[in-house]
């Protein structure tokens, strides 16, 4: 088994619209972590990109809910892509 890194995910940043993912990690101070758990998303979570660029906010759902971020929360979030089919 090889050993997994975070070379083998993404961030929310590099995500199409409507692309699904679960969150995997941030590199953020652990006061915003706090936040965007409270907000759902924390590791694990399901997010779907619903817009996002690099002079718009990136919104994404998670639940029923819509959390905007800006780009540079939006390139420190890690996730995988889920793959469907």
């Amino acid at each position: 088994m090889t050993p997994i890194t975070i070379q083998d995910y993404t961030t929310i940043s590099q995500l199409s619209p409507s692309d699904a993912a679960d969150v995997v990690g941030a590199a953020l101070p652990d006061k915003i972590l706090e936040r965007l758990a409270g907000m759902g998303l924390n590791m694990g979570a399901r997010c779907t990109l619903i817009q996002g660029n690099r002079w718009n906010p990136y919104i994404v759902a998670v639940d029923e809910t819509r959390i905007a971020l800006g780009r540079e929360l939006a390139e420190k979030i890690y996730v995988k892509k889920v793959i469907s089919g």
